[in-house]
């Protein structure tokens, strides 16, 4: 692993400014897809990953649960994950080679 010093004016966090090529950006795999499929963006460093980062859905009970909080929890689940609680060391989106 190598370390890289950079030294910048101007420090951001943003996808439109990596979009309209002025810096980079850190961002999930599905949230910057489309551009990167597109040739918008460019994956710089294709051997890293961010670890995963469990999502917890936290409620009193199910006893009255009402049915939109129920499936307000299933959709969360649906599209964020498995049922189970990943492993610390677990990525959330595995490096792709290339």
């Amino acid at each position: 692993m190598q370390s890289v010093a950079v030294r910048a004016r101007l420090s951001c966090h943003g996808l439109i400014l990596a979009i309209d090529g002025v810096g980079i950006t850190l961002a999930e795999n599905r949230r910057v897809e489309q551009y990167v499929t597109a040739g918008q963006l460019v994956r710089v460093l294709p051997e890293w990953s961010l670890p995963r980062t469990p999502l917890w859905a936290v409620f009193p009970g199910r006893k009255l649960m009402p049915a939109r909080t129920r499936v307000f929890i299933d959709a969360l689940a649906a599209k964020f994950g498995a049922p189970r609680s990943p492993g610390p060391n677990e990525e959330v989106f595995p490096a792709r080679g290339g």
